[in-house]
């Protein structure tokens, strides 16, 4: 991946630093000021039922290693929001974990029945420099087909 900076997809806020997603898939740049940042993203992909899916700001895969992003500043995730475009039905679940170099985070939340979000906003996890990251969902045996959106805060201290 090139990793010139690519001004055409760059967000710029000054009051919590800077953030361009999508110059390499899945990649969180930050620099200047120490802030907290909002990094919001939809799956390029849809979850059919019984289906695990990883995505990360704009890829998605069943291979995990296909759809993580490094991070490259170090940092901690939180407050993870999933909102689904189609809610699981019945008493099936949508479950969705934030993961970090392969492994799974503390950060987790479940869509059941006629819901179509979620939110963590209790727990948090730390990433290195670096560190490759996507966020799991599983989709029950007969959980609607959906295709999920996602938002993270990142801060950086």
């Amino acid at each position: 991946c090139n990793d010139d900076f690519a001004p055409a997809q760059f967000y710029n806020d000054s009051a919590v630093g800077y953030l361009a997603m999508d110059v390499c898939p899945g990649t969180i740049y930050t620099d200047g000021i120490a802030a907290q940042t909002q990094i919001s993203m939809s799956s390029p992909g849809t979850v059919a039922a019984g289906a695990t899916l990883f995505f990360g700001p704009s890829v998605s895969n069943t291979n995990e290693a296909l759809a993580r992003g490094p991070s490259l500043k170090a940092g901690t995730i939180f407050n993870m929001l999933i909102q689904d475009s189609v809610a699981p039905g019945g008493s099936e679940t949508q479950t969705y974990t934030l993961r970090v170099i392969g492994a799974d985070t503390a950060v987790t939340c479940t869509i059941t029945g006629a819901a179509r979000s979620c939110l963590d906003s209790t727990r948090i996890a730390k990433i290195a420099t670096q560190e490759q990251w996507a966020i799991k969902v599983v989709n029950s045996a007969s959980g609607a087909t959906t295709t999920p959106q996602a938002s993270i805060q990142f801060n950086s201290p």
